[in-house]
């Protein structure tokens, strides 16, 4: 009997401890694992990277453009101040202008008679010379033809007679473009001219 109360108390004890021992795992296994895992968690938080920060130079401007729009002028071939078949037709059609419009004074003979000898030599004036109302009438003629019949100033030609006789006067051809030829006014052949009162004629090469 004595024995058999010896192995029911063993028996019991034996029960005891493993009932109790098997919690403590239980905890302690939880424990670390809670331990573990909340570490963890606090790392894996989710972050938004955005590309343009990771570099670290500064991202250049791009200079902006500037478009400018040129316009092409046509430029055409004028006959120079100084051409033999020029001065030779502005010589006769000047001869002629005269013959028509004769008069008797003698100032005027004596004028005309200075320009038809000093018609042998020209040299080119600078259009864009020729814009103030010191320069008139050359300057409203010039005008005169810029607007109303689009010509450029690069698609003119003036020509000055060279004479050192003040009674020659100043002679101007300002020649253009005109009727698949060149239209050739000539300039100051009276005094006081106005616009419009030139004489001119075509001249062809």
């Amino acid at each position: 009997m004595r024995n058999l109360l010896l192995f029911i108390l063993t028996l019991a004890i034996s029960t005891f401890n493993a009932y109790a021992e098997e919690p403590t795992e239980q905890i302690v296994t939880e424990n670390v694992a809670e331990e573990v895992a909340t570490p963890e968690e606090n790392n894996t938080q989710k972050v938004s990277i955005n590309p343009e920060e990771i570099s670290s130079e500064p991202e250049e401007k791009q200079p902006e453009l500037e478009i400018i729009h040129q316009v092409e002028k046509k430029v055409i071939p004028m006959p120079a101040c100084d051409d033999d078949t020029l001065l030779k037709r502005s010589a006769e059609f000047i001869e002629a202008y005269f013959a028509e419009n004769d008069n008797a004074g003698t100032l005027y003979r004596r004028r005309r008679y200075f320009i038809l000898h000093n018609l042998d030599k020209f040299q080119t004036e600078n259009v864009a010379n020729y814009k103030t109302r010191e320069t008139s009438p050359v300057s409203d003629i010039i005008a005169d033809i810029k607007t109303n019949h689009a010509v450029a100033e690069e698609n003119m030609r003036l020509c000055k007679n060279i004479s050192k006789d003040k009674y020659a006067g100043q002679i101007y051809l300002l020649i253009y473009p005109a009727e698949e030829g060149y239209r050739v006014h000539i300039i100051n052949l009276i005094e006081r001219q106005m616009v419009g009162e030139e004489a001119s004629f075509i001249y062809k090469e």
